[in-house]
Order: C-alpha cells, then structure tokens, then sequence
C-alpha cells in the first residue's frame, strides 16, 4: 500500500510544528515505490499546504526501471517548484550495490 497523504501530511506537520525553523525556502524529499493507492489519490491539501508554507517537494519514483514515473509524483513536484527524479537500483546476489538516479522534470 502506498499513502502519500499521510506521508506528506506527517513531514508537513513537521514542517508546521517547527518553532525554530524558518519556514520559507525549505524542501521535502519523498521517496516512492508507487503510485497512491490510499488515502487522497491526488494529494490536493497536501500540495495546497506546502504551498502556504513555501515549501518545494522533490518527488523520487524507485522502481526497477520499467514503470513510468507516477504522473502524480511529477505533479506534485512541479506545483510546488520541486524536481522529480526516478531512481534505478541495481542488484547483485539480492543486495542494492548502486542506484542510477535520472531527473525527470524540473
């Protein structure tokens, strides 16, 4: 099960609660290995949220290579000034030796 809602909605509590931090110009990473499959599919108050706070979140798709980058991923990065990467691991004997990592968009 993937659910970005809570994912985003748990770094952008964070984000909200944070006294000290300065809040503008501050940037998220989310790391993915799907498309939504719970939650809210689009992520619409998330995105709206980091949009408040000026937040930019960088979306990184991890797949095997043959999946196209969720199109969502790459929605969220470009509503709000993130990049989107998709990341390649490569395997040997079971174990992650490396990862190619591409930008998909800006």
């Amino acid at each position: 099960l993937t659910n970005l809602e809570a994912a985003l909605d748990a770094a952008l509590g964070a984000v909200r609660g944070g006294r000290s931090v300065r809040r503008r110009g501050l940037h998220l990473l989310l790391l993915s290995d799907g498309a939504p499959t719970k939650g809210d599919l689009q992520c619409s108050r998330q995105v709206a949220s980091a949009l408040r706070l000026g937040v930019s979140i960088h979306t990184c798709y991890i797949s095997d290579g043959c999946d196209e980058v969720p199109p969502l991923l790459q929605h969220i990065s470009r509503q709000t000034s993130g990049a989107s990467f998709h990341a390649i691991p490569r395997q040997e004997a079971g174990l992650v030796t490396a990862v190619s990592v591409k930008r998909v968009a800006v």
